[in-house]
């Protein structure tokens, strides 16, 4: 059996990107793969990595976690050549993970079996030092049973603190990264292991594997093609930090002031993408198309991001004169004009924080 958390991660930077009429810091980001002894990522052999999930602790009784197991695979599935597949465990009376059945189980467990951590995957015969072969032959995964399964908002990013709302989503996605080879990478990814993992998409999206990703198993086990652009309410700070605009009160305003907003635009694809995004503001916390109420704030045209990067911009807007005052959300969304036909359609559109209340003062 090795520990994955224990093994060595060989590093590879990913280019950040440009976007027309704005500046953006060109930050490196960074994914990691766990690696043999003469440097081989370790990797499934074939595919599918079929997730055998343990019926004792993933099952209709448990709805959050079950559909966090669910969720999971589907978000690795839009970004991964090596496909991941849901299957149940052989005996649904066995509440068991074993090693040396050739099962890739994944199971809730007492955090205390697992050293206080909020996941763990293993792998078993795994020829890490014989050859130049990384294959493996069975990974399992444990992750803690006291977490929260609900469903995140996305206007906060996650941490590791097993209260937070979603730890328990970002964890399976997590560990079913190490179980397709990826190792910890600090970054503006899902694999980073302590500076805050961030979400993409609204709040039906589950949380989802990030550029680096994309970019890690692109290296692991060669690209595919791939269309798709994510938005995020968070943004990569300098200090090498996720960081979003959280606000703990309504934000109130008087529209001569600035608004000043950071997002980020992720390319999970193989192609460099050209695109529109859209500012605006919404008088309900889901958007509503209608012209009396939705206002535009910015639109710009011809923006572009390099193949599986990400990059984080802080703008200051102003608010437009003709918008009424009154109490809006704001929401940033990319391919606002729907001219890029995409893997998933539903990830592009984010909800930047709490409400704001717009004055005439």
């Amino acid at each position: 059996m090795t520990n994955l958390h224990r093994d060595s991660a060989k590093y590879r930077r990913a280019v950040l990107i440009g976007f027309a009429a704005l500046s953006a810091s060109q930050l490196a980001h960074a994914y990691a793969y766990i690696q043999t002894c003469s440097g081989d990522p370790v990797m499934k052999d074939s595919g599918p990595l079929s997730e055998t999930r343990n019926a004792c602790s993933l099952n209709p009784n448990h709805p959050p976690s079950l559909d966090s197991y669910f969720r999971a695979i589907t978000a690795w599935n839009n970004i991964s050549p090596l496909a991941v597949t849901a299957s149940w465990v052989r005996d649904i009376g066995d509440c068991r993970i074993e090693f040396g059945d050739w099962a890739n189980e994944i199971a809730l467990v007492d955090r205390a079996t697992i050293g206080g951590m909020n996941g763990l995957t293993t792998y078993n015969h795994v020829n890490i030092c014989i050859g130049s072969a990384g294959d493996y032959g069975e990974t399992d995964t444990r992750v803690a049973n006291d977490m929260n399964f609900s469903v995140p908002s996305e206007t906060h990013f996650l941490t590791r603190d097993k209260t937070t709302v979603g730890a328990g989503r970002m964890t399976i996605v997590h560990e079913i990264g190490h179980q397709l080879g990826l190792a910890h990478a600090n970054g503006f990814n899902v694999m980073n292991e302590g500076n805050g993992r961030p979400l993409g998409g609204d709040d039906a999206s589950p949380p989802t594997p990030m550029a680096d990703e994309s970019a890690g198993l692109n290296s692991i086990y060669g690209g595919w093609a791939l269309t798709n652009l994510v938005a995020s309410a968070q943004a990569w700070v300098g200090s090498g930090m996720v960081s979003d605009n959280r606000a703990t009160a309504q934000t109130i305003m008087c529209k001569s002031q600035l608004l000043n907003v950071f997002f980020t635009v992720v390319n999970q694809g193989n192609l460099k993408i050209t695109f529109n995004q859209r500012i605006f503001l919404s008088l309900d916390s889901v958007p509503n198309p209608s012209p009396s109420r939705s206002f535009t704030i910015a639109n710009w045209v011809g923006g572009w991001v390099n193949p599986r990067a990400s990059g984080s911009w802080n703008v200051n807007f102003g608010i437009p004169a003709s918008i009424p005052a009154g109490t809006y959300f704001l929401f940033h969304r990319i391919d606002y004009d729907s001219a890029i036909t995409e893997n998933n359609e539903n990830d592009n559109t984010v909800i930047q924080r709490s409400s704001i209340v717009l004055q005439n003062c």
